[in-house]
């Protein structure tokens, strides 16, 4: 946190990247017992970037889709596809 603040010790607006990268950075440590260094300069993983947007577009749609009331159940809407989308790519 100390490197991404400005002069202000203010976070940047897309903090919220950086605690979904520190999150799948410790279940990965604390469950795999592996390091995937998401946070070295030197890291540059694709992979690891299409994961983490997977993961905030899941949580993200799955909260409108489960959350409201939705025809999703009786009729597969755009939204709803692009969850199905999301959630293969997470399964890939």
């Amino acid at each position: 946190m100390i490197k991404i603040r400005n002069d202000k010790s203010e976070m940047p607006g897309d903090f919220s990247n950086y605690i979904n990268t520190w999150s799948l950075e410790s279940v990965t440590a604390v469950g795999l017992e592996r390091r995937l260094n998401l946070f070295d300069e030197n890291t540059n993983d694709e992979n690891a970037k299409k994961l983490i947007k997977g993961i905030r577009d899941f949580f993200e749609m799955t909260a409108e889709y489960d959350g409201k009331a939705s025809i999703w159940k009786y009729y597969q809407t755009k939204g709803f596809k692009e969850l199905l989308n999301v959630y293969d790519t997470l399964t890939e």
